[in-house]
């Protein structure tokens, strides 16, 4: 399905409101339904993220394993199949982070655990939602900087 969203032209900033709405909705499900096998899972994961803060590859892979593993916390199939479509699609992107985008991820995650233990499901929704919202306008702003020096050097060159 990636190959195809690709295919079609799909932008990444497309891919992370499909990812918002998605990730928002299981997550609100895993508030509900998630068990402290799940929880347990979370805690292990975000001890691999913070050994990773300063390898920007293997902390990507551990916060991605995180956020499936929320999703796998809705104990919905369909969820998580949308959300692997949806990772595929942006792995790359999410290379670009630095340390300091780490460590706010970091904290973010965290603080996401602790409302998905509490059953707040509207308000972990709300955080992951807040948080993908923050990501893509990175993107965003790392897409005009490139934009603008790409300009600047062709100025430069004629």
């Amino acid at each position: 399905m990636a190959i195809q969203l690709q295919l079609m032209g799909i932008t990444t900033f497309e891919v992370f409101d499909s990812q918002m709405a998605v990730e928002g909705f299981a997550i609100e499900m895993a508030a509900i339904n998630s068990t402290s096998e799940d929880h347990l899972k979370f805690d292990a994961i975000l001890a691999e993220m913070k050994e990773n803060l300063d390898n920007a590859e293997q902390f990507l892979k551990s916060s991605l394993g995180l956020h499936r593993a929320m999703v796998e916390a809705s104990h919905n199939r369909a969820l998580v199949a949308q959300w692997e479509t949806l990772r595929d699609l942006l792995f790359r992107e999410f290379l670009t982070f630095s340390e300091v985008v780490s460590r706010n991820v970091y904290n973010g995650h965290k603080k996401l655990i602790g409302l998905i233990r509490s059953g707040d499901g509207a308000s972990a929704r709300e955080h992951i939602c807040n948080h993908i919202a923050e990501v893509k306008s990175h993107f965003k702003a790392t897409e005009n900087k490139k934009i603008r020096s790409m300009i600047k050097r062709g100025k430069s060159d004629g």
